[in-house]
């Protein structure tokens, strides 16, 4: 199975800040008006919190996917 997008986004982030997986107990498969999440969070060491979320509903015809990265530990925009 190939990579999507957003994985090889996280895996590029990865390959200059190395990452820990964080708990997305209580979120991870959270179902919404006829959507489903995937939650994933990481501590990006050297840059701060990144986090996917992928969502997809109505029968496989939407589908959404987010990269978020919070910096905390240096001085940049959120992205």
């Amino acid at each position: 199975m190939s990579q999507s997008g957003i994985e090889r986004l996280l895996e590029l982030v990865g390959s200059r800040c190395p990452l820990t997986k964080l708990s997305t107990d209580g979120y991870d498969g959270l179902k919404v008006s006829g959507m489903r999440f995937s939650i994933k969070a990481y501590h990006a060491e050297g840059l701060g919190h990144v986090s996917i979320m992928s969502a997809s509903g109505f029968f496989g015809l939407m589908r959404m996917d987010t990269l978020i990265i919070n910096p905390t530990q240096i001085d940049l925009p959120l992205f």
